[in-house]
């Protein structure tokens, strides 16, 4: 009985929780950030030489997902720096041509 009452208030504390979350956001705007943008003309590694000091996430062939700050962007390899996922102090070397997908956030609210 006691679980079911738990529960109940859980649910109805959730539910409270989305509907001012979604009243809050509501006024927002969502904007582009100037600084960010792909350029499909270009090779992936031009793309992330123009996202330096931006958190992006790359997909390698064997399907794993690395995300990261670039740090530097050289012929062969990607250095990505503060990784994400709880590897804040770790760092990776990527081979770019093990890239197959970039991501980063492009955009955002504005209040």
């Amino acid at each position: 009985m006691k679980t079911v009452k738990v529960f109940s208030v859980l649910g109805t504390m959730i539910m409270v929780l989305m509907l001012t979350t979604g009243t809050a956001m509501s006024g927002a705007k969502v904007v582009e950030f100037e600084d960010i943008n792909f350029n499909a003309a270009v090779t992936i590694s031009d793309n992330l030489k123009a996202l330096e000091g931006k958190v992006v996430f790359v997909t390698i062939s064997s399907g794993e997902r690395i995300g990261g700050t670039v740090k530097s962007v050289g012929n062969h390899l990607l250095h990505l720096e503060k990784l994400t996922g709880g590897k804040d102090f770790h760092d990776a070397l990527i081979r770019i041509e093990k890239i197959i997908a970039i991501d980063t956030k492009v955009r955002g609210y504005q209040r």
